[in-house]
């Protein structure tokens, strides 16, 4: 049996087994468990390296949840921002992409500075893919808050 809830509450429920038992030929078994979120770490995220005009930023693959399970990264998400802003939503989308980096060409003829963040996805019902791949981020300058919500990943 798994247990894997898609909300942080309690959950009970009732487990019944139908069986060719004389004496009990339904089993009742109570469930009960707790959803907790558990929660994918950020990417350690390096420097990025600078070369003819290019930002090659790199990062660490992300392979266990912050409670320790081991999880496989569908894809990343790397967004920038020109100021060092906190709110992760205020940074623009750049890319996707599933390897563990990605280079932002020609940044460097353009920007004084720049912060990347990247953001591992665990799609684990495939429901965010098929609206990834359909929309176009690239064409146009939109914050990951607005992306979010245009994909429907809040």
């Amino acid at each position: 049996m798994t247990f894997t809830p898609d909300a942080q509450q309690s959950y009970e429920d009732t487990l019944n087994i139908v069986n060719n038992s004389s004496n009990q030929p339904l089993l009742q078994v109570t469930l009960q468990g707790t959803g907790e979120y558990d929660e994918i770490p950020a990417p350690v995220v390096y420097s990025p390296v600078i070369e003819n005009g290019n930002a090659t930023i790199s990062w660490d693959p992300v392979t266990y949840t912050v409670h320790g399970i081991p999880l496989v990264i569908d894809f990343y998400v790397i967004n920038y921002n020109e100021t060092p802003d906190t709110d992760p939503n205020n940074f623009y989308h750049l890319a996707i992409t599933p390897d563990t980096s990605y280079v932002h060409t020609g940044v460097a003829w353009f920007a004084d500075q720049m912060f990347y963040q990247v953001i591992a996805i665990r799609d684990y019902e495939g429901q965010y893919t098929s609206r990834i791949i359909s929309k176009n981020p690239e064409m146009i300058k939109i914050t990951w808050g607005e992306y979010k919500r245009l994909i429907g990943i809040e």
